[in-house]
């Protein structure tokens, strides 16, 4: 089934692709004043720099982040600890240093503070790990946190606590931090800016002494651009509401959306593995769907550099776990991400790899092509699958999602870009692209489950 459906739609691309180009931009001034920020929380060697910055209320010899994540072909076992910043002495005031070490060494490595790295396709537990005379301990929760800080009163304090409940600070060369009279204000940013709602924003929020956080300020950096069709979007994935665009580079801007959505998909190949191994999937579609994870994970990596290559620095974006979903409702998601979304993002993969101006874009995007091809095989093997093990009543419910994915897509795909994102990134126009949609959408139509 899987050749088959990758033979129809290598044809079908073949008839449909014309020879096309592709975006859009409007602006926003600056709305957060800079001027109030009178402290920076980064280093240009090391990115954030707080440990060493925390009131030593908790009196530690030692403290360090560090990160554990998941085997990627073993779940259920952990890769060793990536240790990131650190401050003080390791078991400087133990009486038995050895035992001191051997203790923080076999501090367990599941945390609260989680959540998935799209670039690296690997799920992250964060914790702070410290030696206090004897003691050994790790925090692994904002409760353990706030007791370990005491009151949020030093800029480090107000940062890591910032940082570990995901308001990712604003590292540059300007200043990022200050203190006020309820607490610390800080500079943060949020979204990936790839897909409808999806805004990049900039905040400044307010970390008060007891640990709540506020945000009192919003700018929104860029629109989410709903014409970011390249791959699957994960069920758990988080979007802002907002939308205006501040001025960049237009083809970096283009490339740093794709960049997101393509990290996106990571996460939902693995949601897609672990709901087919529940379901009881073949092995060779649970095999497709971890091999279409890795596939995503190198996309991801190659579509950041072309970001990087015009000037623009993508953001990952936030997905937060779900859990495993019925069979209906990974029927219904497959076909509206995979068999259309993801579809119709590799016949524009293939347009773009053909018609780009810049040769660097056309190579990357040649390979992606491919692999996106071979995703959308997948999706629809696996809508047939689906297809028959779902109820009439059922089958109806996916054929509703199904309309309502079409006539999204032919919304979203009414905006235009800049000319350059046309000519160099060779995106279709907004018409070319409705026709492609159109003709797409007619052939595979045929083979749709019935």
């Amino acid at each position: 089934m899987a050749s088959t459906q990758l033979d129809r739609l290598v044809r079908i691309f073949a008839v449909l692709m014309p020879p096309v180009l592709g975006g859009c931009a409007a602006a926003a001034e600056d709305t957060i004043d800079r001027e109030q920020f009178t402290d920076n929380l980064c280093t240009p060697e090391t990115g954030l720099q707080v440990l060493d910055r925390l009131v030593p209320a908790s009196e530690a010899d030692y403290i360090e982040r560090r990160t554990f994540s998941p085997r990627f072909d073993d779940p259920e076992s952990w890769d060793p600890a990536r240790v990131g910043e650190t401050v003080g002495e390791k078991c400087a005031q133990a009486t038995d240093a050895a035992a001191c070490e051997a203790a923080f060494e076999a501090l367990a490595p599941d945390s609260e503070f989680q959540w998935f790295d799209p670039w690296e396709g690997t799920e992250h537990h964060h914790s702070l790990a410290f030696t206090r005379g004897d003691e050994v301990g790790a925090i692994r929760s904002e409760a353990a946190l706030l007791e370990f800080l005491g009151p949020i009163d030093s800029a480090g304090d107000a940062g890591l606590l910032a940082d570990l409940r995901r308001h990712n600070i604003l590292c540059s060369p300007e200043a990022n931090v200050a203190e006020s009279d309820d607490g610390y204000i800080l500079h943060t940013r949020t979204g990936g800016g790839c897909g409808e709602g999806d805004d990049v924003e900039e905040h400044v929020i307010l970390v008060r002494p007891d640990g709540t956080i506020e945000v009192i300020q919003t700018e929104l950096i860029e629109t989410g651009d709903p014409n970011c069709n390249v791959g699957r979007l994960p069920p758990g994935l988080c979007r802002p509401t907002r939308r205006v665009r501040r001025r960049r580079h237009p083809v970096g801007a283009f490339f740093s959306g794709i960049a997101t959505l393509e990290a996106a998909s990571v996460p939902a190949f693995a949601q897609l593995g672990r709901e087919l191994r529940v379901h009881g999937a073949p092995t060779e579609m649970v095999a497709a769907a971890r091999r279409a994870q890795h596939d995503e994970v190198r996309h991801a990596q190659q579509v950041r550099r072309l970001a990087q290559r015009y000037g623009a620095r993508p953001l990952a974006p936030r997905v937060s776990p779900t859990a495993p979903r019925r069979l209906v409702d990974v029927a219904r998601d497959n076909l509206a991400e995979g068999c259309i979304r993801e579809t119709f993002g590799a016949l524009v993969a293939h347009v773009q790899a053909r018609q780009a101006r810049d040769p660097v874009v056309r190579r990357a995007l040649g390979q992606i092509a491919v692999d996106e091809t071979r995703h959308a095989a997948l999706s629809w093997e696996l809508a047939h699958w689906l297809d028959a093990r779902m109820t009439s009543a059922e089958r109806r419910q996916v054929a509703h999602g199904r309309a309502e994915t079409v006539e999204r897509m032919q919304a979203e795909l009414t905006g235009g870009y800049a000319e350059s994102v046309h000519t160099m990134a060779g995106l279709p126009q907004p018409d070319q692209a409705r026709r492609m949609f159109t003709g797409l959408d007619q052939a595979m139509r045929l083979s749709a489950p019935r």
